[in-house]
């Protein structure tokens, strides 16, 4: 008979398993057929065509290079959940994450989240049941051999083994190539991942895969990125070079049509003239003179400037590479050089939300490797350094501005024997009860305007601000050019 906590315990695992949602009403996934097929591969066939375009496009490289370094984070640290026995959590956190390379691993999925539109990291978990079996075997084996050497035999219990919690331990942590990864899904979930090496396949629970989509597009499962909307653009482009280099492969001279009206196909003076221009073709016979007799019309076919022949188009494909992952254009000026001008106030605020969706797409991150790795492994929450400073310092002067206002508005509560309630203070400085320690609110009193920046300085971006040193460099010697007069 089952006791009465076995009994909760198996109602809890019920509720919990979304047995209460019948399925036939879930959202299904706008896929046609589910692949729940072993060796079938589903994954997307552009896959094969970014594969191909990316390495031959330097552009493009160029471009998720620089994302990725934005977004891979310098350093991070680790905040315990709860308090109780915090510092060995941290140090526990700390050490898996050196052991397992975390920020490498970390900075392949951004590779591929930026190709492909999905990233996949593995982690490798041992199940408690599989630690308790390995136990209990290895016991019993440890038995046979201590009670037929020793006529000794122990009990686990009496032994005292600890093996940590009641929960899964994770012992490795491993990027899978997005490029090889195939959904199985039942189009309303998604039932396990495979991995595909020639050959060789892999399955895995979902449970044990943490799966991240850049965007989702049209309800797919998989996942969609800038890259293979600009699948055309890289085309292009290399198409574009790939005519360039024929050129110069050719010796570095237009195409041209010879006619001889008045000679026959194969005649003498038609093979003499044959051979004259594969001599000549050769770049070290280049630049002599030739003297024809006879009637010869030559007619160009292809011609090629020596400025660099469809620039303009160039230029147009690489802006649109940037603007597809949402890049400022002053980040790719090197390539673009003078073709596109921007203001000091646009590229500000091109800038800005770039950055932005760095931070957006960091924060996505935190959250799924907090709540799939972190938390329940560890009892810690991840948190990212931004690499983009100023909105650091614009949330310190916020944090600033805030207690300011929150002084001033304690003054005025205080002749009603009021102050603001903890809940308010919490939401206006983006704090949970984790951020917490005992204290008293009145030393809220002494934050003030001390060392503020001024409001004008913390508005202008990098770019207004340095127009704007410049300007003033410009005005103060024409300022004592007038005073000498």
């Amino acid at each position: 008979m089952l006791s009465t906590k076995r009994i909760s315990r198996k109602l809890k695992m019920w509720f919990e398993s979304n047995k209460l949602v019948e399925i036939k009403s879930a959202p299904m996934f706008n896929e046609t057929f589910p692949t729940v097929f072993r060796g079938l591969v589903n994954r997307p066939a552009a896959y094969t065509d970014i594969d191909f375009w990316i390495e031959r496009t330097p552009e493009a490289i160029a471009i998720l290079n620089a994302i990725i370094t934005d977004m891979k984070p310098h350093s991070y640290r680790f905040t315990p959940v709860k308090k109780t026995n915090g510092e060995n959590k941290v140090a526990a956190a700390e050490k898996f994450a050196k052991r397992v390379r975390y920020s490498e691993e970390y900075a392949k999925t951004l590779w591929d989240g930026l190709l492909y539109g999905d990233d996949y990291m593995w982690m490798g978990v041992i199940p408690q049941k599989s630690i308790t079996t390995l136990v209990s075997s290895t016991m019993a084996e440890a038995n046979t051999i201590f009670k037929a050497k020793y006529g000794v035999e122990y009990k686990a219990a009496e032994l005292d083994l600890t093996f940590g919690s009641d929960e899964d331990s994770i012992k490795s942590l491993r990027h899978v190539p997005a490029n090889t990864m195939n959904i199985d899904h039942n189009k309303k979930e998604i039932i396990n991942f495979r991995q595909i090496v020639g050959d060789d396949e892999i399955s895995w629970e979902p449970k044990i895969i943490m799966h991240n989509k850049l965007m989702t597009m049209k309800g797919k499962v998989y996942g969609f990125s800038p890259t293979i909307a600009t699948l055309t653009e890289m085309n292009i482009i290399g198409y574009l070079k790939d005519y360039a280099g024929t050129f110069f492969k050719n010796g570095g001279i237009p195409d041209w049509m010879f006619i001889l009206p008045t000679e026959m196909a194969g005649s003498k003076n038609h093979k003499a003239l044959m051979r004259m221009l594969t001599k000549y073709k050769n770049p070290q016979n280049k630049h002599g003179n030739l003297v024809f007799t006879g009637e010869v019309e030559p007619h160009q076919l292809n011609k090629f400037d020596k400025d660099m022949e469809f620039r303009q188009l160039a230029v147009y494909l690489t802006g649109v590479l940037a603007l597809a992952h949402n890049m400022p254009l002053s980040r790719v000026a090197s390539i673009i050089g003078s073709e596109v001008k921007i203001s000091a106030g646009a590229d500000d605020l091109s800038n800005e939300g770039y950055w932005n969706k760095i931070d957006e797409q960091q924060c996505q991150r935190e959250r799924m490797h907090n709540s799939q790795l972190w938390e329940p492994f560890f009892g810690v929450k991840i948190r990212f350094d931004r690499g983009y400073k100023q909105n650091e310092v614009r949330e310190v002067q916020r944090a600033v501005q805030a207690g300011e206002a929150v002084s001033k508005l304690n003054m005025l509560l205080a002749n009603f024997d009021k102050q603001v309630s903890l809940d308010y203070l919490k939401s206006m400085f983006y704090l949970d009860e984790s951020d917490l320690d005992k204290g008293k609110a009145k030393m809220l009193d002494t934050l003030g305007t001390a060392n503020q920046m001024p409001n004008n300085k913390l508005l202008k971006g990098p770019a207004q601000q340095a127009q704007a040193n410049q300007k003033k460099k410009e005005v103060i010697p024409r300022q004592k050019e007038t005073q000498k007069k």
